[in-house]
């Protein structure tokens, strides 16, 4: 099992879902990203220990406009968000949502959220102020100021795929370039054990997907990476 497995268990847990919906196989066959926290300062365990993740990708919607009028869009969309229990309410999911923000250059409200829990909406609400929410027929939940400027992000699309079955969670069809890194790894279990100092937070490592998910951090870019 993968630290990308244990991390999407214990988001799953968190949230009372079913199964998992963050996984080693599904980063191989759907071109998400995965945003990851960690410090890599944990005494005795020689690798770090990852924090939390936050995963992303675009997804191909039909939405509800405040009139009732549907809309065709493609937006950037939050699908799954997690730290580590023993260090929540820490900032630490602020600094790794702001880093996505950022790295992805989308503002908070052109996202659109996949079932997001109570926890997930008072996160948003009080760190971004989006308090009105539009309904939906869908488990997406958009906010006032989705539709102000008529369209989400641009983004550009990769050569369409060989023919092959449609996966449940869409394609992000975003370009991303392959890049090799040293083979390392923690659980999320080690979390636990951290004990910070103070002196400045971890950066988000980004992961997008690729062949083989086993080589997972560090980067030799702090802040970026990319598994191969």
């Amino acid at each position: 099992m993968t630290v990308i497995d244990e991390m999407g268990k214990a988001s799953a847990k968190a949230q009372n879902l079913p199964a998992p919906i963050t996984s080693a196989s599904r980063m191989q066959t759907n071109r998400h990203v995965l945003y990851i926290l960690m410090d890599h300062d944990v005494k005795g365990s020689g690798k770090g220990a990852v924090i939390g993740f936050l995963k992303v990708g675009y997804k191909k919607l039909f939405v509800l406009d405040r009139h009732g009028a549907h809309n065709e869009v493609e937006p950037l969309c939050v699908l799954d968000f997690y730290i580590h229990e023993s260090l929540q309410r820490h900032g630490y999911g602020k600094e790794l949502f702001q880093h996505m923000l950022q790295s992805e250059r989308v503002e908070p409200h052109q996202l659109a959220v996949d079932r997001p829990s109570e926890k997930l909406l008072c996160f948003l609400r009080k760190h971004y102020n989006l308090k009105e929410t539009i309904s939906q027929v869908n488990n997406f939940v958009i906010f006032e100021g989705f539709f102000a400027n008529q369209h989400a992000p641009v983004r550009k699309l990769l050569p369409k795929r060989p023919e092959e079955e449609i996966k449940p969670y869409s394609l992000t069809d975003r370009e991303y370039k392959k890049q090799k890194v040293p083979i390392t790894c923690s659980t999320v279990s080690q979390v636990a054990q951290l004990h910070r100092d103070g002196g400045p937070a971890p950066s988000p490592a980004r992961i997008t997907p690729a062949i083989d998910v086993s080589a997972v951090w560090p980067s030799p870019h702090p802040g970026h990476l990319r598994v191969s």
